[in-house]
């Protein structure tokens, strides 16, 4: 495909965050990448909201799935609650669901598995630049030990772009990691995340299953109106699941 000429390229568009996690990336069947979209100037707003629930209840600590207990169970479904019920726009999720028992990292990826994450990392980022193509993006992952500088993977999401056509001039704006300790929009892509990859790899049918994970899980999944986290959704809309066909 034909790069776009300079003069036709997109330079001043409104700027989204994106905050991105993973879950399961160990020990599990299926890893899932994911993120959250919402526009930069409501951004620090999302924050403080959360931030506001964890002190009613005096959470101190960061909100994460591995931290979901019966006794804060109310104030986790009202920060995922805070997500379904608002009406900024855009203010979506999206993840990719990776059968890792298919995944060969020895015949793709040069037996580097932090390869292999990468480019599953750009795969769920390049979705939200295909979805969102009247922005530019700020991308927030949480913060995780790796070999590949976050300017070059920048780069490299810039460079995809426009090998594909797009015609805004670097459309990620921003990569830096964040630590989700201090970045409760992560906290909240946790959660979401988590509560899919729960029903995913099949923990909520574990005899030693936590109750309470069941139920956000289910709380999570039912106000996406997913019936079958099995299957993908529609590319697009509030809460979108895709799962990759490896080739």
């Amino acid at each position: 495909m034909q790069r776009p000429s300079p003069e036709t390229l997109l330079y001043d568009l409104p700027v989204c965050d994106l905050y991105v996690d993973e879950s399961s990336q160990t020990q599990h069947r299926f890893l899932l990448i994911g993120g959250i979209i919402v526009p930069t100037e409501k951004a620090a707003d999302l924050g403080d909201r959360i931030e506001a629930i964890k002190a009613d209840v005096g959470i101190s600590k960061e909100m994460k799935w591995t931290r979901v207990s019966r006794r804060h169970l109310a104030s986790y479904k009202r920060v995922i609650d805070l997500f379904f019920r608002a009406h900024t726009k855009p203010f979506d999720f999206h993840s990719i669901v990776v059968d890792m028992s298919k995944y060969d990292n020895g015949k793709f990826n040069e037996g580097n598995r932090e390869t292999g994450f990468n480019k599953e990392l750009y795969q769920v980022i390049q979705k939200f630049r295909r979805n969102y193509d009247g922005v530019l993006f700020n991308v927030y992952p949480d913060y995780r030990e790796s070999s590949q500088p976050p300017e070059r993977t920048q780069g490299i999401l810039n460079a995809g772009a426009s090998k594909l056509g797009d015609r805004r001039y670097l459309p990620f704006r921003r990569f830096h990691l964040r630590n989700s300790k201090k970045t409760p929009q992560l906290q909240l892509c946790d959660l979401l995340l988590g509560g899919l990859a729960f029903r995913v790899n099949g923990h909520h049918l574990a005899a030693t299953a936590s109750p309470a994970k069941s139920d956000l899980s289910a709380h999570i999944l039912e106000s996406a109106k997913i019936e079958d986290p099995m299957r993908d959704t529609s590319k697009r809309g509030k809460f979108t699941i895709w799962h990759r066909q490896l080739k």
